[in-house]
């Protein structure tokens, strides 16, 4: 037996049937079945169409799905209760210890002042400008607008991969490709945590949507520990 294709353990798994909403809305159907296969997203997406189709089906009629892909792929999305809910997929919930404080304000949090490199920039610049300030992340403009966030993370991480090279004076423009999905001062601060789970920093809007600030780890554990 192909364990990576099939893991034989009783869970409750919610399916992430598609990017559709009303798909999604219909996956939670599933959250209370007792599985017998940890299976991807895909093979969410046709136990949906499955049940649609079956509801057509005549008296002995017999409907089979093959869940043709494994959770491999996915162990850090669907599985993971914060990557669900950083997504709205499910509510958030507060883990056991942190009841008076997680669904505090964001607002609480306190946080440095945001630095601001143009696109352009060259990422020697960069660097030495984030040590200067003391800071590990900043947001990367263009026209004048905040667009994305260069972190001192992010540059390892691509030196690591051989993105970038000793030497190398890239234009940060090139980090742009980076997603992020900003929130507001009213979000949660536990929603926070979790985004620092996959994230080197929490990007935070106001209500016209513009990019205002940056909260980092350092300004998370400060909260904590006020």
């Amino acid at each position: 037996m192909n364990t990576s294709r099939l893991a034989f353990v009783k869970v409750k798994i919610l399916l992430f049937l598609s990017k559709n909403r009303q798909k999604s809305i219909n996956s939670k159907k599933f959250i209370n079945f007792n599985l017998l296969s940890l299976c991807g997203g895909s093979s969410g997406a046709t136990v949906a169409a499955a049940v649609v189709e079956a509801k057509k089906l005549k008296k002995g009629q017999t409907c089979v799905v093959l869940l043709a892909d494994s959770i491999r792929n996915y162990m850090t999305k669907h599985l993971k209760p914060s990557w669900c809910i950083e997504r709205e997929l499910i509510p958030d919930f507060a883990p056991e210890g942190t009841e008076n404080w997680w669904f505090e304000k964001i607002s609480n949090i306190s946080s440095k002042s945001a630095i601001d490199f143009d696109c352009e920039t060259g990422i020697n610049e960069v660097i030495s400008g984030l040590r200067k300030n003391n800071r590990q992340n900043a947001f990367i403009t263009k026209g004048g607008e905040r667009k994305s966030v260069i972190s001192m993370s992010m540059i390892m991480e691509r030196m690591r991969k051989l993105r970038v090279k000793k030497g190398d004076n890239v234009k940060i423009s090139s980090f742009m490709d980076e997603k992020y999905r900003p929130i507001t001062e009213n979000h949660n601060v536990g929603l926070v945590m979790r985004i620092l789970e996959a994230n080197h920093c929490v990007v935070v809007k106001d209500d016209a949507g513009k990019w205002t600030r940056i909260i980092e780890e350092d300004d998370f554990l400060g909260y904590i520990t006020q």
